[in-house]
């Protein structure tokens, strides 16, 4: 009976995580120029069912990520309301998804914004932040050291890029 007390306490402890836990819900994106200095590359992490949650809420149904065409739109449709570029003048810069890197704990959204490298631009980043309040995103700027990282909390402003 000694030798049940281990196993008694690990399956506990794994119980009480399970329940007690506190699910972690962050993005992070890295931005970089490309070489023309006219786009920015984006590459942003997220959590994959978070994301099928914020798209399934937008058109009424279930979704499953795929990398195809349909879901691309709807991923690009969602990232042009939450991942938002403006210049100096408010006008919002268009994006484009170029493709989904879809694993089981995380989900790669790549995708290209066109803008000039000698625009004064403005970054707001709600990405999943309607699913999950609590939602913390991070943008690392590669022309930057990462001590620049970028912080949105649910009812950040925009920040300059």
């Amino acid at each position: 009976m000694g030798k049940a007390y281990p196993l008694i306490a690990l399956f506990t402890l794994l119980w009480a995580s399970s329940i007690f836990g506190h699910p972690s819900h962050n993005s992070f994106a890295e931005l970089d120029w490309s070489e023309s200095g006219k786009q920015l590359e984006v590459s942003l992490r997220v959590v994959p069912e978070d994301l099928e949650t914020a798209l399934a809420q937008r058109v009424g149904r279930s979704i499953v990520l795929q990398n195809d065409k349909q879901t691309q739109s709807l991923v690009q449709v969602y990232l042009q309301n939450k991942f938002q570029i403006r210049n100096d003048l408010g006008e919002l810069k268009a994006l484009s998804v170029l493709g989904l890197a879809i694993s089981y704990d995380e989900t790669w959204i790549h995708f290209t914004v066109i803008a000039d490298r000698q625009e004064q631009l403005t970054l707001s980043n709600r990405v999943l932040q309607d699913v999950e309040p609590a939602q913390v995103n991070r943008v690392q700027r590669l022309w930057l050291s990462p001590d620049k990282t970028l912080v949105f909390n649910l009812g950040s402003t925009g920040q300059p890029l």
